[in-house]
């Protein structure tokens, strides 16, 4: 994030850039066209999501907002390594395209009011990245 700022800090509001970024685990193997495994279609859904694209467009002044898979969040971000603020992550659910899931989300300038979390229902939905 500091870099995103850095980049940010000379320039006119106007023309200062924001980034999504997204994150999960699994295996991903190289392909024909790029690479392929579950992990990346949930990066690809993630990242485009628009949870994702409305933290940031209510967050002005967050140069980088950042989701990252349920499982990523249960196995890392609650683990309690120093620098992740677990309590800025909001629970979201994701529907895009074949994707269905849970995700955290977290704008660094975004101040959260309700604790991270929040009530959605999630319909299941069809299998993530089955590429039988």
């Amino acid at each position: 994030m500091e870099a995103v700022e850095w980049v940010n800090e000379p320039l006119k509001e106007a023309a200062q850039i924001q980034l999504r970024a997204a994150f999960d685990t699994g295996v991903v193997r190289r392909a024909a066209n790029g690479y392929v495994g579950r992990a990346v279609i949930s990066v690809a859904r993630l990242v485009n999501s628009k949870p994702l694209r409305n933290m940031l467009v209510e967050s002005p002044d967050s140069p980088l907002a950042l989701a990252v898979s349920d499982s990523l969040y249960q196995d890392v971000v609650l683990s309690g390594l120093p620098g992740l603020p677990v309590n800025r992550f909001q629970q979201v659910a994701i529907e895009e395209k074949e994707y269905a899931g849970w995700a955290w989300i977290l704008a660094p300038h975004h101040n959260m009011t309700d604790g991270g979390h929040r009530d959605v229902i999630l319909q299941p939905g069809p299998a993530q990245g089955d590429e039988r």
